[in-house]
């Protein structure tokens, strides 16, 4: 006992529990015991029991839980706020420093069953709007033969600097995809034009053929 608590330094459930000013207790530290042999220190809580925070006896933790996945050094059961930033694979300063206008780095390889990405800009359905200004063919390749790349999306020198967002970039995508659309809209309308004005002429010529006097 001490000071009017409970400690146990060896035995069973060795620990201290803690308590308030009203000698309420709130927490226990120290072994679970037989119930889980791989922990070797948890706490304890009245609302959550031992699924607060454990170390293992291979070093790792768990919170949350009472247990590790065998692959983690830190296993948390529950979500994680970060009020700075994450860096993932790297604590070199130069990386670091790279990262630094980032919340998340990741120096690596990230494999997702889903992501999404929530745009600040405009979905580009307004291409499609009847005031909406379609470059003309000629421009677009003159731009082209110029610049090696389509308007508005990054060059090759701008990714390898700064890489690729995501969400811009399928804004962009689908924008090109858009006016491409419209541009063969546009010239399927000319084709048509133009075979109508093909089967004219072909008709005129029969006729003329037909009847040579006319």
């Amino acid at each position: 006992t001490c000071s009017g608590r409970r400690a146990r330094i060896k035995g069973v459930s060795p620990g201290i529990w803690l308590a308030d000013a009203g000698a309420v207790d709130k927490a226990f530290l120290g072994l679970i015991g037989t119930a889980s042999p791989n922990q070797v220190l948890g706490i304890y809580t009245n609302s959550a029991g031992w699924n607060t925070f454990n170390v293992m006896t291979n070093g790792s933790i768990a919170i949350g839980s009472q247990s590790t996945n065998a692959n983690a050094v830190l296993d948390v059961s529950g979500n994680i706020y970060c009020s700075s930033k994450i860096y993932i694979g790297t604590a070199d300063a130069a990386t670091a420093t790279q990262m630094a206008t980032y919340a998340l780095g990741v120096n690596g390889t990230a494999m997702f069953t889903k992501a999404k990405v929530k745009l600040y800009g405009n979905w580009p359905d307004y291409v499609f709007e009847e005031k909406y200004h379609l470059l003309p063919l000629s421009d677009l390749e003159n731009y082209l033969k110029q610049h090696s790349h389509l308007p508005e999306v990054p060059d090759e020198a701008e990714v390898k600097k700064d890489g690729i967002d995501l969400g811009e970039n399928q804004a962009i995508m689908l924008k090109k995809i858009e006016e491409l659309t419209l541009y063969i809209i546009k010239q399927n309308k000319t084709n048509i034009e133009q075979q109508e004005q093909i089967n004219n002429v072909s008709i005129e010529l029969a006729n003329l053929k037909t009847n040579p006097s006319r």
